[in-house]
Formats: structure tokens, sequence, C-alpha cells
């Protein structure tokens, strides 16, 4: 590894500050470089956090071009990379929670639904409770009609 770009390469030592805690402003800058949207997932704003207190993997190395501009080498396969080797398994972890929260959010939409009784112009209500889930049934596992009196 001698050049990245038009300039010498500098081999930096990663110097792990124990007690370094980011400021909103760094987790949140963090956050828009990840790809996490801190207005609508503002409860995923820990992924940022996470990833800003996390020291480079081994055998992963900080590196500086010849213009100053921070790098990541990897030794033990040549490869390098100017985004950090963590970032693409943070975003991948964000793409999971927003799942995880999307799934959550369209359960408790289905179990407010089936608890509701549906109406018909002609006075009638019917009522099912389906199966655990909310996905629906052939059979539900409990009916109540009402019909007018």
């Amino acid at each position: 590894m001698a050049n990245k770009d038009d300039g010498p390469v500098e081999m930096l030592q990663e110097e792990v500050d124990e007690d370094y805690e980011p400021t909103d402003k760094e987790i949140r800058e963090y956050a828009e470089w990840l790809g996490i949207d801190a207005e609508e997932d503002p409860d995923c704003l820990w992924i940022a956090r996470r990833g800003l207190m996390t020291p480079l993997p081994k055998p992963w190395r900080p590196c500086q071009s010849g213009d100053g501009e921070i790098f990541y080498f990897n030794p033990e396969t040549g490869e390098n990379t100017w985004d950090h080797p963590c970032d693409d398994g943070l975003r991948a972890l964000y793409v999971a929670e927003r799942e995880k929260k999307a799934v959550k959010a369209q359960k408790k939409r289905m179990r407010g639904r089936r608890r509701q009784p549906q109406q018909f112009g002609d006075g009638h209500a019917i009522s099912f409770l389906c199966c655990e889930h909310g996905l629906g049934s052939a059979a539900p596992s409990a009916a109540t009609v009402h019909a007018p009196t």
C-alpha cells in the first residue's frame, strides 16, 4: 500500500477513548450518512451512536491519504475503502429495525380491526375474532352475529 490517490499514505494508530460520548450533532450527522431518518425514526439513533463508539474491527487500520483524507485498509486482504468497514452492517441493522417496526405496527393494526364489528346497511353487525396473529382464518375461533330485532 504505497499510495491512495496522488500522495504518500500514512497508516494511523487507532486510539480508543473509553470515555468518549458522541454529541447529539455527531450522532445525527452519522445517522444521516447511514441513511437513518432521525425525524421519522428517532428510536433508531442508537444505531448511529453504536457506530461512533465501536472500534474498527480487526485487522482494519485507519490511514490518511496524501491530501489528508481518512480511509480504511485491511492489511490481510489488501482491501481499502473510504467508508468505515462497519457502515454497511449498521445500514443493514437499520433496515432490520425498520422491518421489525413495520411488522409490529401491522400486527397492532390487525388486532384493532378484528375487534370492531362490521356494520352492514341492513342493520346486521358481524364480528370475527380470527387467528391469534390477526391474519385471517378459514375457520374463525369466535364469531358473533347480531340481527336487528
